[in-house]
């Protein structure tokens, strides 16, 4: 079951859902080993690397994600793909606003901006559960 939360903006009340974690949509694999949630063109790339082996691994889940010029959050779904321990395909992620490459967010939601009027105003709203 995955998680969430939601975000409101003091100064311009912008608000945002995040979710986190996985679904059940998210543990079906396909014949590939890769999960049937993927987009076709991403599980196509991903078996391309793989070379017709079958993955040793598969690490999938939604994260929170912040850039670290920008200060904002960003929930992106993360896959890591691993065939005998070395990694045959990994997510990155860029900031919409900037481009730099977003990292684990590691703070309270306080300490991010908005991303729409870009002040340092966030609260948690509200915690969900989903699946």
């Amino acid at each position: 079951m995955g998680k969430g939360f939601s975000v409101h903006c003091r100064n311009c009340g912008y608000e945002k859902l995040f979710f986190l974690g996985v679904g059940m949509m998210d543990f079906a694999i396909d014949q590939s080993g890769l999960p049937m949630s993927l987009p076709d063109e991403l599980k196509a790339e991903i078996l391309a690397r793989l070379q017709g082996v079958t993955p040793t691994d598969v690490v999938r889940e939604r994260r929170l994600l912040a850039c670290p010029q920008c200060r904002t959050l960003q929930s992106h779904f993360y896959v890591c793909v691993r065939h005998n321990h070395r990694t045959v395909y990994e997510t990155c992620f860029q900031c919409d606003a900037c481009q730099s490459e977003l990292v684990p967010a590691d703070a309270d939601v306080s300490q991010y901006r908005c991303a729409q009027c870009g002040e340092q105003a966030l609260e948690d709203t509200g915690i969900i559960m989903w699946d």
